[in-house]
């Protein structure tokens, strides 16, 4: 005769099949099936066009510069902040370190393709449905403005700055003004950080309803982390 015990022995059979079957479901999914930073290429550089001489034009490393956003929300009732990133991106900036007056900063893009968190469902739900990666793989940011630029930097020197332009993300162009810090480690690298908080709402970012996940904030922090070289 089946018993009240036999029932709940199956009831937790049953569970812990279902739960294997999510968790190789997910394993699969991340290992062989979710978007690799490997199979995507940075993007292409735009040249920066410049008739200054005297300049030295620094190109971004990908690998070892980032773009990185942070936002906070609700998960399963904690609160938590959410980071993704991607190295693949790309940018030129034309330096001459005796007359900071000079300098440009070319147009910056980073492949939303490669954009990854701590969860793998999480990437998906990023790249099929808040940015739409496949319609709009890049993310532009557009300088138009540098200001609070010293008149020159030595090796070794921080310059602290502000530069404006135009951010372009699924197919919104807002503009944006990041805080900047560049260093001169030497006569051919440069290194910066650039930081701007932006509105999800300004760029149409919708976060698809999960029962798990509540109270995403509406602005988020936004990351350019660089190491350009020069160029010869």
């Amino acid at each position: 005769m089946k018993t009240e015990k036999d029932d709940d022995s199956t009831f937790r059979t049953g569970a812990a099949f279902v739960a294997v079957g999510f968790i190789l479901i997910a394993a699969i999914w991340y290992l062989f099936l979710r978007p690799q930073q490997e199979q995507f290429q940075p993007p292409p550089v735009v040249p920066i066009d410049t008739a200054v001489t005297n300049t030295t034009i620094y190109e971004l490393t990908s690998g070892e510069s980032h773009v990185q956003f942070s936002i906070d929300e609700l998960l399963r009732g904690q609160p938590k902040t959410v980071v993704g990133i991607t190295q693949l991106v790309s940018g030129q900036i034309a330096l001459n370190p005796a007359d900071l007056s000079t300098a440009q900063v070319g147009v910056i893009q980073a492949n939303t393709l490669s954009f990854y968190t701590d969860d793998a469902f999480r990437d998906e739900a990023l790249h099929s449905f808040i940015i739409d990666s496949p319609a709009y793989p890049l993310v532009i940011f557009a300088p138009t403005q540098i200001e609070g630029l010293p008149a020159q930097i030595a090796v070794g020197e921080t310059a602290v700055f502000t530069l404006t332009g135009n951010l372009t993300l699924r197919d919104i162009t807002q503009p944006v003004t990041f805080d900047c810090t560049a260093v001169l480690t030497s006569p051919t690298r440069l290194e910066g950080r650039a930081t701007a908080t932006i509105s999800r709402t300004a760029f149409n970012l919708r976060i698809p309803e999960v029962a798990q996940v509540a109270n995403v904030a509406d602005e988020f922090l936004i990351e350019i982390a660089f190491v350009a070289t020069a160029v010869e």
